[in-house]
This record gives structure tokens, sequence and C-alpha cells, in this order.
């Protein structure tokens, strides 16, 4: 397998993941949608670390809604990490015409309820909850799972966290396509147009 379907085989499990999270928050607000901002790479992130500690249903259960067991399966493959990451990344420069706006969520997003949509469940059940490869207690478990993320968009570029993520932008006065963005719309921050970090959507410009 080259580096090219390692990419893939990483892009489809972190992308598949990202869609059934969203539409899970999606779902979740119903006909009263409001402003929202979150990494789904970050909660993926915590949950894949989590996993290596997980064993029985607890792991099965983590595997299939994070879809990453191939994708380890490769990368232990000597040289198969490396190839990957000299693989070159491509540019786009536009014109983006956006109004400067601060997305955040006065209370962190409950991760817990719309893993437990996902299909995790085991691991926040005190009694079926199986990280006997973290600690030789059975009663370990995982109680909650909150999440909160933050973007700031101005003259500069774009800043957005959840944990340690930056991304920033940079304009061009070439002659390129130009974005309008003048009414609701969904934002999401991809890296090297494979990785999608973070993900919301913006109803209410004028709120926070």
């Amino acid at each position: 397998m080259d580096d090219m379907a390692t990419e893939n085989m990483i892009k489809q499990s972190l992308s598949q993941f990202t869609v059934d999270f969203y539409d899970k928050i999606v779902t979740k607000q119903g006909n009263s949608l409001s402003n929202v901002f979150v990494s789904p790479l970050s909660i993926y992130t915590a949950m894949v670390m989590t996993m290596a500690g997980a064993d029985g249903k607890t792991k099965t259960e983590v595997e299939n809604a994070s879809g990453l067991p191939e994708v380890l399966n490769h990368l232990r493959k000597p040289g198969a990490l490396e190839d990957l990451l000299k693989k070159p990344f491509r540019e786009i420069q536009l014109d983006l015409f956006l109004p400067k706006f601060k997305l955040s969520q006065c209370e962190p997003v409950n991760a817990k309820a719309l893993l437990q949509q996902c299909g995790i469940n085991t691991i926040f059940n005190p009694n079926e909850a199986d990280l006997t490869k973290l600690c030789n207690s059975r009663k370990l478990f995982v109680s909650d799972l909150f999440h909160k993320a933050i973007l700031e968009v101005d003259e500069e570029g774009a800043t957005a966290a959840a944990a340690t993520a930056v991304m920033m932008g940079v304009g061009c006065a070439m002659i390129t396509p130009v974005v309008r963005v003048d009414r609701p719309f969904i934002v999401a921050l991809i890296c090297a147009s494979t990785m999608p970090v973070f993900i919301g959507h913006v109803t209410h410009p004028e709120s926070n």
C-alpha cells in the first residue's frame, strides 16, 4: 500500500467520524439551529488515546466508531509513516470577503451523549467499561466528556483552538476566485485538504 492509499484511509476514517459526529449535533438542535463550532479531530484523538487502554467490547466500540484499526495496522509497517509525511501539499489562493467574527459556545458540548449516539457506550458505563490495559482496576470508566472550541476571524486570518490547534489564513492580491460570505454558513478548517480539524455553522452572525 503506497502513501496515497494511506492518506486516503486516514482521510476517510476521520472524515466519516466528522460527518457522523456533526450530524448528531445538527439532529439534536432540530429546527432551532444555533451557532456551533467543534473540533471532531480533538474528540477523535481523545477516543483513540483511550482506545489504547481499552479491551473487550469497550475497545471494539471505539474501533468501530473511529474506523482506525486498518490505518494503524498499515502505519506500523516500516517506512509507511515517513512516506506519508514526505508527500507534497497543494495550496489554493482566493479572494475571501468575510466579516470579522468570533464563534464559540457559552457551554461546552456534551460529547459523551453524542459519542453514545455514535455507538460508543460501554466506556461510560461503570459496570461494563474495560480499561484494564490502562489500569488494573475494573472500576475505571469515563464519567463525562466535554468539548469546547473557539474560532476568531479578523484581518489577519483565522485562529481556532480546541486544545492546542491553530490555523492561519493568508490573503492574495492576484486575480483569483472570489467568495463572499454574507449569509448563514457552514465553516470548516481543513488541514492540507484532507483532515477536517474543525467544523461548525453560523446561523446568527451577529451573536457570539
